[in-house]
């Protein structure tokens, strides 16, 4: 049984678990809430909540996904109870404004050591980038590139928006101790922003930087009654690769499933498969009309007893009832629909192939296959791609403006033949390789300038919808000029100079 109650205008679900007391202190509040130029803000946060509070005795650790960010604590309950008024008391302080810069330093050096990290898997996140640009849930496969452009006031900023007692929940193991305090600063509740995808609708692909072929599309949010459908969805597709991919035709080694909220009428299906590079393209083909064939004929009775019988099982394991209770408290925090047990049971008593087949009816429109760099044969066409035809920006190119045509000694400098850049008062166009991009400067969410010692510029424009612009200003006749008109165009504080190690 999920119990409630209420501590300093918090919400707080609890069950009664056997064993240490835990809790998890969660905040509607992730990557997604960022921007591209700050990147890694949630996580700084994070980080300098824990330092300004004691170092506790117990099991503790704090995480950033894609929407939520939470603080877990593992121990007695006077002793979780204790960290969990330190670190609200620490996030007040953050909030109001009183952020220490030698430890703003500390912590940035100490994420610096980190790395950088996901909140999603990798394959997951390069698929939110490449269907909803960087911005948004598409900024899981960013990189954090303005960390040492953030200072106290950035954070004051954000705790104040994001970690405040109407924009969280808590989620304990048992009944929490009468003398728990969460003393965090008064805001609202923060709900999820609805996510646009970007590029042309149709089936597309994109050169991913991991080594799996990547399957993905928009499938309803979680509010729909065909959600009920999608973990059946993600093991009858699993369990048919298996048997049909690998068992029959040894093309694959494996395959997993899975989904992530994007917002509250849209969630993301992504599949990911091991294949060998060579067979990607009849791997990825296999695959789309398994899917197919489940949108257009339904799950068969076998498969839905089985998850049945896969969802019983689980229901039964010890912890289910927190996991539970834990799900469904983040669900309300976030707005969405919670799902309990008993939902997705009733779902699978009045399965209908309709189900699964709304569950998929966005398949063709949103569908992106990401490919593996070495499974994408050199003498391709560019323009038909390998399985569909490569993902491009929507913006239109024939930007009016000053040109810049290559200069006579651009091919010491690796210029292509075509190299041709137009800046003008809308945006900046240009052509490399017989490709011309085009980006509004309003569609720039970044600019990198680098120099090589004693040489020319390298620029690089991030674009809203995760393509990069790059070249040398040494390519171009006046290339110096046309750099300082886009420096003039970009704000400023989407502006960072990168150092570049010239080999």
């Amino acid at each position: 049984m999920i119990h409630s109650s209420v501590v300093d205008d918090v919400p707080v679900r609890w069950t009664n678990q056997p064993g240490r007391f835990g809790a998890s202190l969660v905040f509607r509040v992730g990557v997604r809430d960022e921007t591209f130029s700050t990147a890694g803000i949630t996580h700084l946060v994070e980080h300098l909540a824990f330092s300004g509070a004691p170092v506790p005795n117990h099991e503790s650790n704090g995480e950033v996904a894609l929407g939520i960010t939470e603080f877990t604590f593992d121990g007695t309950p006077t002793e979780v109870a204790e960290s969990l008024n330190a670190v609200c008391e620490s996030l007040s302080a953050l909030a109001s404004g009183r952020v220490d810069e030698s430890m703003l330093a500390k912590e940035l050096n100490i994420m610096e050591a980190e790395g950088q990290t996901s909140p999603v898997p990798p394959e997951m996140a390069e698929a939110l980038t490449n269907h909803y640009g960087l911005s948004g849930p598409g900024l899981a496969f960013a990189d954090e590139k303005y960390l040492d452009r953030l200072g106290t006031e950035d954070v004051a900023r954000h705790a104040a928006t994001y970690f405040t007692r109407g924009n969280a929940v808590l989620v304990c193991s048992a009944e929490p101790p009468a003398n728990l305090r969460l003393p965090l600063p008064d805001g609202p509740r923060r709900p999820l922003a609805a996510a646009n995808r970007v590029g042309s609708p149709g089936p597309a692909e994109y050169v991913s930087g991991g080594t799996e072929l990547v399957i993905s599309f928009k499938i309803p949010g979680n509010a729909d009654g065909a959600t009920g459908v999608d973990n059946l969805v993600q093991q009858s597709l699993e369990r048919r690769i298996h048997e049909g991919l690998r068992r029959q035709h040894g093309l694959v080694y494996g395959a997993a499933c899975s989904s992530v909220t994007v917002d509250d009428d849209s969630s993301l299906f992504v599949a990911t498969v091991d294949v060998a590079p060579r067979n990607v393209a009849e791997v990825a083909g296999r695959v789309i009309d398994e899917l197919r064939a489940l949108r257009d004929t339904g799950i068969t009775p076998e498969e839905v007893d089985r998850f049945a019988a896969n969802l019983s099982s689980d229901r039964a394991e010890p912890g289910s009832e927190q996991m539970e209770a834990y799900q469904c408290a983040v669900s309300e925090l976030c707005g969405q629909r919670p799902w309990f047990w008993k939902d997705f049971a009733q779902s699978l008593e009045t399965y209908t192939p309709e189900l699964t087949a709304k569950h998929l009816a966005g398949l063709e429109s949103t569908l992106l296959v990401g490919l593996p760099e070495e499974s994408i044969p050199e003498e391709v066409d560019e323009r038909t791609g390998v399985v569909f035809p490569p993902r491009h920006s929507e913006t239109k190119t024939g930007l009016q403006g000053e040109v810049y045509k290559r200069g006579l000694l651009a091919r010491f400098a690796g210029a292509p033949a075509d190299a041709r850049l137009v800046v003008g008062q809308a945006g900046v166009e240009l052509t490399l390789f017989g490709a011309t991009t085009a980006v509004h400067w309003e569609g720039i969410v970044g600019m990198e300038r680098g120099q090589f010692d004693g040489g020319p510029e390298l620029i690089t424009l991030y674009t809203h919808d995760a393509f990069q612009l790059e070249f040398l200003s040494a390519w171009f006749k006046r290339g110096e000029d046309a750099v300082s008109r886009i420096r003039a165009a970009v704000p400023d504080h989407l502006q960072r100079v990168a150092a570049i190690e010239d080999d």
